[in-house]
């Protein structure tokens, strides 16, 4: 059987303990050691400007250090290199301590044979192998980790300039909009608001999933949209006519939900289209009354066998049409609690007075808090969420 080559660094001060080291491995059927020794720390930082060593042998109780003092002195000098310590037997509680502290295994002075002593020495060998791989790896997951949040930052930006949607200026006073990327760097969800002369048109989407792949099926919607825009004026139509675009280039699983709705001021009527969007609201000023509005669409992308519906709600002036993506209700507080639709509606039914504006900062700091609640066993979501408040 062939030997392996092992370089040994035995730090011992006593002259005994050492000859019975290197008379058990001169006795070693598996090692070829290149034995060397020096008797502290300080002698220890010499041999090591001028040496490497594969292992050291380690007594815990040196002229210039002691107990685990001694560990900690060795790795900061050797941090590459395993350690193996040597203790006496009313000491083996330290030498437990010794290896939590980052030696890879110790033995007890006395009952030292060649044996014993080979297998302590390539079993410490093999696990210091081991750490040393696992610190490689950890560094480069965490270097995979900064640039792949730095890409994330990047792609962030881009979405956020391809999805948002700047308010018309004759508008902006009437709207109130919450838009966030929620645990994920980057989502799925969009908006869009056009102007034509009286008729306001307003559309909220969410692509299937978060991060990466459901941005790119917000971009493609969104994208679709916009070139779609110019050939339509009613809900169901853009609807029908992006699901036609866009359907041949989803993979299975991969869909949008959407809420498409035109609100003509001039007839004071509000038509829309649902592909499997939650229930949108109107509120109503003058009643106690807050409708929802869903049809039987299905998500855009999952066939092309389907017509999409579009409905009618009569609206008066100051009326409120509230548009929004699931991740507004079903946010989680960190007991695994969610915010639910019925506290959503309470909401919006007692602060029905409230302006766009307000009505949207009162919803979303409600959000907030609840999302904040702590809880013991740590649960913690948060999707991306969109919030649009217009009064009508």
């Amino acid at each position: 059987m062939s030997k392996q080559d092992v370089r040994i660094l035995l730090v011992e001060d006593n002259p005994g303990d050492a000859r019975l080291i290197g008379e058990a491995l001169s006795e070693s059927t598996k090692i070829r050691a290149k034995l060397s020794r020096v008797d502290s720390i300080k002698a220890l930082k010499e041999a090591y400007s001028t040496d490497k060593f594969d292992i050291i042998i380690l007594d815990l109780s040196l002229p210039d250090a002691s107990g685990l003092e001694t560990v900690r002195k060795t790795h900061e000098l050797a941090p590459a290199t395993a350690i193996v310590v040597l203790t006496g037997h009313i000491d083996s509680e330290l030498a437990f301590k010794a290896v939590q502290e980052g030696a890879q295994d110790y033995l007890i002075k006395g009952n030292v044979d060649f044996r014993v002593l080979e297998r302590v020495i390539l079993y410490a060998l093999e696990r210091n192998q081991t750490r040393l791989r696992i610190g490689s790896l950890s560094k480069q997951l965490e270097m995979a980790l900064v640039e792949l949040d730095y890409e994330l930052e990047v792609s962030r930006t881009i979405l956020h300039k391809i999805v948002h949607s700047d308010i018309p200026e004759n508008l902006q006073d009437r709207i109130g909009l919450y838009y966030s990327f929620g645990s994920h760097k980057i989502g799925g969800d969009l908006y869009y608001i056009k102007s034509i002369g009286d008729d306001h048109f307003f559309v909220v989407a969410d692509g299937t999933g978060h991060s990466v792949h459901a941005a790119i099926l917000s971009i493609m919607f969104k994208l679709s949209l916009k070139h779609q825009f110019s050939h339509y004026r009613h809900p169901k139509d853009f609807i029908q006519s992006i699901n036609e675009e866009l359907q041949p280039f989803f993979l299975e699983n991969m869909f949008c939900t959407a809420f498409c709705a035109m609100y003509s001021e001039k007839e004071g009527k509000l038509y829309f289209s649902c592909a499997g969007h939650p229930a949108q609201y109107v509120l109503k000023k003058d009643s106690n009354e807050l409708i929802h509005m869903k049809n039987g669409g299905i998500p855009v992308g999952i066939t092309l066998d389907h017509e999409y519906e579009e409905d009618m709600v009569e609206v008066a002036k100051g009326d409120k049409l509230i548009l929004f993506t699931d991740g507004i209700y079903e946010c989680f507080n960190n007991c695994g609690e969610k915010f639910g639709e019925e506290t959503m509606s309470k909401l919006l039914m007692e602060n029905k007075h409230l302006s766009s504006q307000e009505l949207k900062d009162l919803l979303v700091q409600e959000i907030e808090l609840f999302s904040q609640k702590a809880c013991s066993n740590g649960f913690s979501h948060k999707d991306d969420a969109i919030l649009i408040v217009f009064e009508l």
